[in-house]
């Protein structure tokens, strides 16, 4: 004998009618994108802006070097990769105070030799 609830049922509550599959969203999420590449250009820029200030963080670090000597040691390796075409003085001022006797004015003298550095490196 047939079950009267599955006979009964159209009856009591027709079936929906089929409804269409929604047609497939797009896949990248654009805006997502669009937000990332342009947090990686500006983290590519502020990488470019902080290497390229570098040389002038390195003298003013080396200008507060407190052995004078030292200081004169790490100049003249900044200025053979950054700076090679100083003046002959200037020169001369950085031989003195890395061969020299170390005096009471090194410090003053390395703060002047930076300055003069970051002053040529600007124009460059």
């Amino acid at each position: 004998m047939a079950d009267p609830h599955v006979i009964l049922a159209p009856l009591v509550e027709p079936p929906l009618p089929p409804v269409p599959a929604p047609a497939p969203q797009a896949t990248l999420p654009w805006l997502l994108l669009l937000g990332l590449g342009v947090a990686l250009i500006g983290v590519g820029l502020l990488a470019w802006a902080w290497r390229r200030r570098a040389p002038r963080r390195a003298l003013r670090r080396i200008a507060r070097e407190v052995d004078a000597v030292q200081g004169a040691h790490q100049l003249a390796r900044w200025q053979q990769r950054h700076a090679p075409a100083m003046s002959a003085e200037w020169q001369q001022a950085l031989e003195h105070l890395r061969f020299g006797a170390p005096g009471a004015h090194g410090a003053a003298t390395l703060q002047r030799l930076c300055d003069e550095a970051a002053a040529c490196a600007r124009v460059r």
